[in-house]
């Protein structure tokens, strides 16, 4: 068996020692065991937190709880993707200390040992079939801490400071380029190096993977960055000049057919980034179409890159005022896409978004309220609504209605260009009139409705293929989606999008 070891200095508060064991398995598949180190404290439990199906953000992130056996813990993965991403989560009581993210292999038999000497930061060591891979991310996670934390002190200094008000000549702007492209020249030098260092010990496919994974890109974001800070025209072609003829070409294309490539997200994330801010940067500083982004991404040659890509553009959460002018070319952008568009756990996913995305017409609902009439998504028009279905004894339904309830409606309230429609999925009457006056699950100005027989089956369920409750969205004066709320979304971030509906909506009244 390959053995490796390193021990180093990391920043992850950690409560006990502890061991991860190979497991002496011949199936394929990680196999870990995990004891305590001795006279330390034993975890209360251990998690493994792990993406199923990888497909970037669409990939689950699936979970399991160690298996316990005497003091030990044992942990198998059900996974059979050639690398897999994960972390370990490990209970005290209450609290929680997790561990760096890592890939694992199906052929993986690996011990970790953490260390925690009194006084100091945790430390831990690799043991097993496959811990080069973990001792050469965490050496590569090392550098690109030191990395910025370089850039982090040079911002602190009165060159940098100038750039940020706007005061730096052109003599002062390359100066700070140049200090910055030193920095990231001198950590992809050592990465390499580091890389080089485990040909050998390392398949060269993985490797190739962790040098676009964990070093392409780091520092595109870094000399992009001033180009973003300071605000004269000249100065931001001394800056595009500069980038554009000193550009470190960390993103090669010849990447995007590697065999693993579907299985990155740092990747994907750096090559998205960067396309944008170099056409950006081409254009002179001026914004363009949402069409023009979608061509960008059509000309990857990489099939499955380019699908990943044009699949994130559309389902990434965008703020639906800034970052799409004209709903009519996105959603012909997104039909463009469903024929272009191979992998068909996106096509699944960007299908549904034609219902979800934002500026998409509302299901045309018909529910009846407590007095027998029926309110429709017709009867709403020109107000500012959301519409949420409960259920009685759910209890994600009543924590939502407290939060809104507390936090969002108050300051809504009294406006008369904002409504809450509250639909119960109850198929009692007499419930569904208790729960009205319990106020667990509604607010007392609501516009209480009912599904009635259908419940949970009723057409706009169905059109919206929900499978949970609550089911909230939040709809403008014309009918047409701003944005599903999830339970667990932040009250800032919905009182946020609110303001900016009813305050749009009150510019185009006083326009007319």
């Amino acid at each position: 068996m390959t053995t490796a070891r390193l021990i180093y200095l990391i920043a992850i508060p950690i409560f006990c020692n502890f061991t991860l064991m190979a497991q002496k398995e011949n199936d394929k598949q990680p196999t870990f065991i995990i004891k305590t180190s001795k006279g330390t404290e034993i975890p209360d439990s251990v998690k493994v937190l792990y993406l199923n199906q990888n497909v970037s953000f669409l990939a689950k992130q699936a979970s399991m709880f160690a298996q316990k056996i005497g003091n030990d813990f044992e942990i198998k993965l059900p996974i059979k993707d050639p690398l897999t991403r994960f972390s370990l989560q490990f209970f005290y009581k209450g609290n929680i200390t997790s561990s760096n993210i890592y890939y694992t292999e199906p052929t993986d038999r690996l011990t970790i040992t953490f260390y925690k000497p009194e006084g100091e930061k945790a430390q831990f060591s690799f043991l097993g079939k496959g811990s080069e891979k973990f001792v050469l991310r965490d050496l590569l996670d090392l550098e690109l801490r030191k990395l910025y934390s370089k850039i982090g002190k040079f911002r602190k200094t009165n060159l940098s400071k100038k750039l940020a008000l706007n005061q730096a000549s052109k003599a002062e702007i390359v100066e700070y380029m140049d200090t910055v492209y030193s920095y990231i020249s001198r950590n992809n030098t050592v990465s390499e190096h580091l890389l080089k260092s485990f040909r050998g010990k390392i398949d060269n496919k993985v490797l190739d993977f962790f040098k676009y994974e964990f070093v392409a890109g780091n520092g595109i974001s870094l000399l992009t960055e001033p180009y973003f800070i300071v605000e004269t025209a000249q100065s931001k072609k001394y800056v595009s000049d500069y980038y554009f003829s000193k550009r470190i070409d960390s993103l090669e294309h010849c990447y995007e057919n590697h065999p693993l490539v579907k299985y990155s997200s740092l990747y994907v994330f750096n090559r998205s980034v960067n396309l944008f801010r170099e056409q950006f940067m081409r254009n002179d500083g001026q914004d363009f179409s949402f069409k023009d982004r979608y061509m960008a991404l059509k000309e990857i040659k990489s099939v499955d890159l380019r699908d990943r890509l044009i699949a994130e553009f559309f389902l990434t959460p965008v703020r639906l005022q800034n970052h799409i002018k004209d709903f009519g070319e996105r959603d012909s952008c997104l039909k463009d896409a469903l024929l272009l568009i191979k992998e068909p756990l996106l096509i699944v996913a960007l299908r549904k978004e034609l219902l979800f995305s934002p500026g998409s017409r509302v299901y045309e609902f018909s529910f009846q309220d407590s007095t027998g009439n029926y309110i429709t998504l017709k009867d709403l028009k020109g107000k500012v609504f959301v519409i949420k279905f409960y259920g009685t004894g759910c209890a994600g339904c009543a924590e939502f209605c407290s939060q809104f309830n507390s936090d969002i409606l108050p300051e809504f309230e009294k406006d008369s260009d904002f409504k809450v429609l509250s639909v119960s999925i109850d198929l009692s009457k007499k419930i569904w009139y208790n729960t009205i006056k319990s106020g667990r699950y509604t607010g007392k100005d609501d516009i209480h409705l009912t599904a009635g027989n259908e419940s949970a089956h009723n057409p706009m369920f169905k059109y919206y293929n929900v499978n949970s409750i609550p089911f909230i969205l939040l709809v403008d004066k014309n009918g047409k989606l701003i944005m599903k709320i999830n339970n667990g979304m932040s009250s800032a971030s919905i009182r946020k999008e609110i303001k900016i509906a009813l305050g749009k909506s009150r510019l185009i009244e006083n326009s007319k």
